[in-house]
This record gives structure tokens, sequence and C-alpha cells, in this order.
């Protein structure tokens, strides 16, 4: 789904050798050049990481609700406030996903429990954004006292921040957790619904059940899934011109400048823009399924006039983080969604030969 703008950034070619003018040592030369590329194809092939099926990969779904206000409870991954409050009053587990200096300004309250999406990644730094396996993840959580048979909520700055809250509860639904989700404004709705003193009447009266009765399963029943795409996996579907790639960082980014940390500028081939923060209204909560599906058919992502199914979106940021975000809210209006956690940090790291890149004025 490429404009008329985009340029191949680096799609430049070595110049055709003479065959008259080659010699035994230049076909020499000529050999080990091709055994090193193909070297390189094998040790990258072999080190990405393939942490989503390819089957999952392959297989597009009917979007659910996405014009719905009342949306299924399987496909909520996004509460409001006063319901979120409900389900702390009844025992749910709290983190807060904000920076430090986010904290520092405004502390979390209700005894939430600090947490870094980071802490839940590979640590190595063009895998950063790559997400720890679940057994490992596990035991991290089990540390923080955290567990499957209570739900999580997980707070972020949806000011300031840069869609922390979804990344983790991205992750924590990969490693397993089905009861993880963001609430509607995050932190700072959180503190003025508590301040309002106002609950859901979702989950009034119902502080003192028991774990398995707890209201977010009564009010959000396990999420459909968003399933992690590897960069091998992408680099395949890059082939496949009925898959969207939604590149949800700032158009700067999408044009090949890299503030944040990118070896090499640019968009994967025929992705569409749309950042991140467009999925908020003025007032810093989520827009309404009608404004986010009129969103995606202005940047391009999907075709108004067409009566087919919507399309499998793929979603990449820069680190993963930005683009959970939005996987997470794609996913809560009913879109077929992947998630490319590696995202630009891994892409770019890969030889542009075999993993391409696109600039383009914006």
């Amino acid at each position: 789904m490429q404009t008329g703008s985009d340029v191949m950034a680096q799609s430049t070619y070595p110049a055709m050798l003479s065959m008259k003018k080659v010699h035994r040592p230049v076909w020499t030369v000529a050999t080990l050049l091709l055994i090193i590329l193909a070297t390189q194809w094998v040790t990258y092939q072999g080190s990405a990481y393939a942490t989503g099926s390819s089957q999952a990969a392959f297989s597009p779904a009917a979007p659910q609700g996405q014009d719905d206000p009342d949306l299924a409870p399987e496909s909520q991954w996004v509460i409001g406030p006063h319901d979120a409050l409900g389900m702390i009053a009844a025992g749910a587990t709290l983190l807060d996903a904000r920076t430090l200096a986010a904290r520092k300004i405004w502390p979390a309250s209700l005894n939430a429990l600090p947490v870094h999406w980071q802490d839940f990644s590979y640590k190595a730094f063009q895998d950063r954004g790559v997400p720890l396996p679940a057994q490992e993840g596990a035991g991290i959580l089990h540390e923080m006292a955290v567990t499957s048979e209570r739900p999580v909520i997980v707070l972020g700055d949806w000011a300031e921040g840069w869609g922390e809250d979804g990344r983790v509860v991205w992750t924590l639904r990969q490693w397993g957790y089905r009861q993880v989700f963001m609430v509607d404004g995050g932190h700072a709705a959180l503190e003025k619904a508590r301040a309002l003193g106002k609950s859901s009447t979702l989950v009034d009266g119902m502080a003192h059940q028991t774990s398995h009765q707890l209201p977010a399963q009564k009010a959000a029943q396990p999420a459909q899934d968003v399933a992690e795409v590897s960069t091998s996996q992408v680099r395949e579907l890059l082939d496949h011109e009925d898959i969207v790639f939604l590149d949800v960082r700032e158009p700067r980014e999408y044009a090949g400048a890299t503030p944040y940390g990118e070896s090499r500028g640019g968009h994967l081939p025929g992705a569409v823009n749309v950042w991140f923060k467009a999925f908020l209204s003025e007032e810093g909560t989520l827009r309404s399924a009608s404004e986010v599906h009129n969103i995606l058919v202005r940047a391009g992502a999907l075709d108004a006039s067409s009566a087919q199914e919507s399309p499998m979106i793929v979603v990449y940021g820069s680190g993963g983080f930005r683009s959970a975000w939005v996987a997470g809210v794609l996913s809560h209006y009913g879109y077929d969604v992947r998630h490319y956690a590696g995202s630009m940090w891994q892409w770019s790291d890969r030889p542009w030969f075999w993993y391409p890149l696109v600039t383009a004025s914006r």
C-alpha cells in the first residue's frame, strides 16, 4: 500500500561486471562473497525470534463489533476507570507502568506495583523489543506476587506516555495471563474517578466475592489474542498484498529519521502511517470504534468502499511499546491484528539487502 511519494532509499546495486574482463581472481572473490552472504542469511534466519506461529500469522479473522459501542466481552482490552476501581476493590492486582519521572510527579495510590515494560524483554540491544519466554516471565511475575488467578489492571500515562501500559498488557497476555486490562485515560482518569468516589454498577457490592467470581471475569472474559510475528515472518508477509502494515511512529520516523535508536531509517515497504496518539481524543481517552475505523480508512489501511472483511493488520513501531498499545486498541475493537514486537530496532539491525526500508518526504 505504498504511496507515490515513496522512494526506495537503499536499493542501490553494484554495477554489472564485464564478462570479458573477469579473470580467475575475480571469480574467486565473487565466490567468497556469495559464501559470506549465504552465511549471513542463515545466521539471521536462525537468530530471528519466531515467537508467533506461522500458521497464526497467515490466518485472517473477521473483525467483530468495530462499529458497535457495546463491545463483545471477549474483545475488551480497555476498561473504564470506574470499572477498574470496582475490580481493584474486589481484589484485582494494580500495576503502574508509567515512567519513574511520572511516578515522582504524581505518585500512584491504591498499592500499585511499579513495573517497567523492558523488565519483561530481552536485554540485547537489537532484540530489546522482544518479550522474554513465558516461563521466564512467569518467574518474574511470581516474585511480584502477580498471579493469573486474579485480574490485572495496568496504568499508563495517556497524556505524556508512550503506550507502556499497552506493552505490559500485551506481554502478560502473550504469557497466558488472560485477564489483563488497560484503563481508558490511564492513571489520571483512574485518580479522577477515585476522587469523585463513584464505582461502576458492574462491580458494586462485589468486593467480597471469591477470586473465581471477580468482576473482570464477568465484564471481560478472555480477550482476543494479538499474536506476535517475528522478523522472519514479517519478511515473508511483505509479499502478501492483502496484509496491511501499520507504522505507528511519528511521521518523521516513518519518513526516515532515527531519533529513537534505529540502525537505519525508513519504514517497511508498503506500510501506512498513523501516529499512535491519533487514536486518543482531545480529552486523552480512547476514540470510539467509528472514529478509529475512519482513521484507518483515511490512512489507507482500510478500503471504505470494499464489502470484504477487514484485512490482517500487522502493527509495528520502533521498539514495540507504542505498537503494542495500538495492537491492543485495534483488537479491542475487533480487528484481526498481529504485533511485530521486535519492530524497527530489530528490522533495521538486519542486512539492508534482505530487510529493506523505504524513505519518503512527509
